[in-house]
Protein backbone atom coordinates (compact mmCIF):
# COMPACT_ATOMS: atom_id res chain seq x y z
CA UNK A 1 0.00 0.00 0.00
CA UNK A 2 1.45 3.54 -0.78
CA UNK A 3 -0.02 5.58 1.57
CA UNK A 4 1.85 8.04 3.84
CA UNK A 5 0.56 10.07 6.83
CA UNK A 6 3.41 12.33 8.58
CA UNK A 7 2.58 14.84 10.94
CA UNK A 8 4.26 18.09 13.50
CA UNK A 9 2.92 18.45 16.92
CA UNK A 10 5.10 21.04 17.85
CA UNK A 11 6.00 24.42 16.82
CA UNK A 12 8.39 25.65 13.97
CA UNK A 13 9.35 28.87 13.43
CA UNK A 14 8.78 30.02 9.79
CA UNK A 15 10.60 33.38 8.53
CA UNK A 16 8.72 36.22 6.85
CA UNK A 17 8.47 36.23 3.42
CA UNK A 18 10.13 32.53 2.67
CA UNK A 19 8.31 29.91 1.86
CA UNK A 20 9.90 27.13 4.25
CA UNK A 21 9.34 23.58 4.38
CA UNK A 22 7.68 21.92 6.95
CA UNK A 23 10.19 19.24 9.13
CA UNK A 24 8.07 16.52 10.05
CA UNK A 25 7.98 14.81 13.17
CA UNK A 26 6.70 11.74 13.17
CA UNK A 27 4.59 9.22 11.07
CA UNK A 28 1.05 8.48 11.68
CA UNK A 29 1.24 5.61 8.43
CA UNK A 30 4.35 4.60 6.26
CA UNK A 31 3.70 1.33 4.67
CA UNK A 32 5.60 1.64 1.79
CA UNK A 33 8.51 3.62 3.84
CA UNK A 34 7.77 6.79 1.76
CA UNK A 35 9.36 8.91 4.82
CA UNK A 36 12.49 8.60 7.10
CA UNK A 37 13.05 12.28 8.71
CA UNK A 38 12.93 15.71 7.87
CA UNK A 39 11.12 17.34 5.55
CA UNK A 40 10.97 15.14 2.48
CA UNK A 41 9.07 11.93 1.16
CA UNK A 42 10.03 10.09 -1.65
CA UNK A 43 7.64 7.91 -3.95
CA UNK A 44 8.26 4.30 -3.83
CA UNK A 45 4.66 3.16 -5.91
CA UNK A 46 4.22 4.78 -9.25
CA UNK A 47 0.50 6.15 -10.08
CA UNK A 48 -1.81 8.39 -9.24
CA UNK A 49 -2.17 10.21 -5.96
CA UNK A 50 -3.77 12.37 -3.60
CA UNK A 51 -2.00 15.35 -1.96
CA UNK A 52 -3.66 16.61 1.36
CA UNK A 53 -1.56 19.12 3.90
CA UNK A 54 -2.79 21.32 6.96
CA UNK A 55 -1.02 23.71 8.91
CA UNK A 56 -2.24 25.76 11.49
CA UNK A 57 -1.17 29.43 12.55
CA UNK A 58 -1.77 31.19 15.57
CA UNK A 59 -4.17 34.39 15.86
CA UNK A 60 -2.80 37.60 13.69
CA UNK A 61 -4.98 39.57 11.13
CA UNK A 62 -0.83 40.59 10.26
CA UNK A 63 -0.01 39.81 6.77
CA UNK A 64 -0.42 36.72 4.04
CA UNK A 65 -0.40 32.78 5.07
CA UNK A 66 0.68 30.14 2.56
CA UNK A 67 0.50 26.70 1.67
CA UNK A 68 2.20 24.57 -1.17
CA UNK A 69 3.50 21.46 -2.44
CA UNK A 70 6.65 20.37 -4.07
CA UNK A 71 7.31 17.81 -6.14
CA UNK A 72 11.04 17.27 -6.91
CA UNK A 73 11.59 20.55 -5.97
CA UNK A 74 8.83 22.43 -8.46
CA UNK A 75 5.58 23.85 -6.84
CA UNK A 76 2.60 21.76 -7.95
CA UNK A 77 -0.07 23.20 -5.71
CA UNK A 78 -0.26 26.45 -3.74
CA UNK A 79 -2.56 28.43 -1.37
CA UNK A 80 -2.16 31.80 -0.37
CA UNK A 81 -4.51 33.93 1.97
CA UNK A 82 -5.22 36.68 4.77
CA UNK A 83 -5.62 35.41 8.33
CA UNK A 84 -8.22 35.96 10.38
CA UNK A 85 -7.89 37.04 14.11
CA UNK A 86 -8.05 33.64 15.37
CA UNK A 87 -6.04 30.82 15.11
CA UNK A 88 -6.34 29.42 11.78
CA UNK A 89 -5.86 26.30 9.78
CA UNK A 90 -5.33 26.01 6.20
CA UNK A 91 -5.68 23.30 4.28
CA UNK A 92 -4.72 22.05 0.53
CA UNK A 93 -5.66 19.08 -1.64
CA UNK A 94 -4.58 17.82 -5.30
CA UNK A 95 -4.20 15.04 -7.24
CA UNK A 96 -1.17 14.65 -9.63
CA UNK A 97 0.83 11.57 -11.29
CA UNK A 98 4.22 10.59 -9.65
CA UNK A 99 7.02 8.23 -10.14
CA UNK A 100 9.68 5.81 -8.45
CA UNK A 101 11.84 8.17 -6.76
CA UNK A 102 9.58 11.42 -7.21
CA UNK A 103 9.88 13.64 -3.86
CA UNK A 104 7.17 15.20 -2.11
CA UNK A 105 7.31 18.52 0.30
CA UNK A 106 4.94 20.75 1.95
CA UNK A 107 6.27 24.40 2.31
CA UNK A 108 4.33 27.05 4.78
CA UNK A 109 4.49 31.05 3.66
CA UNK A 110 3.72 33.78 5.98
CA UNK A 111 4.87 37.72 5.73
CA UNK A 112 4.08 39.57 9.06
CA UNK A 113 7.88 41.00 9.39
CA UNK A 114 8.79 38.77 11.76
CA UNK A 115 8.67 35.21 12.68
CA UNK A 116 6.01 33.48 13.81
CA UNK A 117 5.03 30.05 14.75
CA UNK A 118 3.63 27.22 12.77
CA UNK A 119 1.50 25.44 15.58
CA UNK A 120 0.62 22.16 13.51
CA UNK A 121 0.42 20.42 10.72
CA UNK A 122 0.02 17.13 8.55
CA UNK A 123 0.54 15.57 5.34
CA UNK A 124 -0.93 12.75 3.53
CA UNK A 125 -0.55 11.05 0.21
CA UNK A 126 -2.74 8.53 -0.81
CA UNK A 127 -2.07 6.46 -4.16
CA UNK A 128 -5.53 6.09 -6.07
CA UNK A 129 -4.32 3.67 -9.13
CA UNK A 130 -1.44 3.03 -11.63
Amino acid sequence: IAELLLTRTTAQAIATGTWTAITWTSEASDPAGMWASGSTATVTAPGLYQLTAQATWPASTTGMRGLRFLANGTPIAADTRAPVNAAHTAALSWITRLAVGDTLTAEVLQDTGGSVNLTSAALAAARLGP
